[in-house]
């Protein structure tokens, strides 16, 4: 084989590695959908360490009847539902498991 086909040969082997690389989808970031099913506000946190310490960050506040959509969770992190009105809390741990519709890995939390 010449030179200069193992030069065309390299270049096409590199342009199919890109074209297959841009090709491929992205995986999606594993997500926790917390479904507010407690007819009531609710005020959503996580428990991280931060600064030295373990707090509940606030992450958003949910009417009754909403659902939302929290990214980027991890196996085992803990979430907590704040009930405004009642002032009672909802404790959940994250699971995650493959969902084909989303095409990530996910958990869903609903709030009772």
């Amino acid at each position: 084989m010449k030179f200069e086909n193992k030069i065309a040969v390299a270049w096409l082997f590199l342009g199919l590695c890109v074209l297959g690389a841009v090709a491929m989808p992205a995986a999606r970031p594993a997500r926790l959908v917390v479904d507010n099913r407690t007819g009531q506000t609710i005020e959503l946190y996580v428990w991280r360490y931060s600064g030295g310490a373990w707090n509940w960050t606030y992450i958003t506040t949910l009417k009754a009847n909403y659902y939302t959509s929290v990214h980027n969770v991890k196996n085992g992190q803990r979430y907590r539902a704040y009930l405004v009105k009642s002032r009672a809390s909802r404790f959940h741990t994250v699971r995650l498991v493959y969902n084909k519709k989303y095409q990530g890995k996910q958990d869903v939390w609903r709030v009772k």
